[in-house]
């Protein structure tokens, strides 16, 4: 067998970014659970509010990212940056949304949570 840079088959280069990213996104739900996060989110078509809660509240960000990601039209998806209204409290405003299920990504720095919300 031929060697390669690195000692790998071309294929196992190909294949490392991708294990090394889903590596990072199995971290990142370990450290939600560990943190006890939960997220109670409503969302109507024009608005958004959520309630998040942890093991210790100390930790909860000033800022979120929060996704908005439809299934199965991405044209239709939303980025939105929530900024705490009280501790634990995000609203926002949105464009309306259309009617249906969405899927929902909360971010910050080493953790996600992930949730399917319904829009009426």
């Amino acid at each position: 067998m031929a060697g390669s840079a690195g000692g790998r088959r071309p294929d196992e280069r190909r294949h490392l970014p991708a294990g090394l990213a889903i590596n990072r996104e199995l971290a990142r739900d370990q450290r939600t659970a560990a943190l006890g996060l939960r997220a109670n989110i409503s969302l109507s078509k024009d608005h958004i509010d959520l309630q998040l809660s942890a093991s210790d509240t100390a930790i909860l960000p000033s800022q979120l990212k929060l996704q908005l990601l439809h299934p199965t039209r991405s044209g239709l998806d939303r980025q939105v940056l929530l900024t705490a209204t009280a501790p634990g409290h995000y609203a926002s405003r949105l464009s309306p949304l259309p009617a249906g299920y969405w899927h929902v990504l909360i971010e910050h720095a080493d953790w996600r949570l992930t949730q399917r919300v319904s829009v009426p």
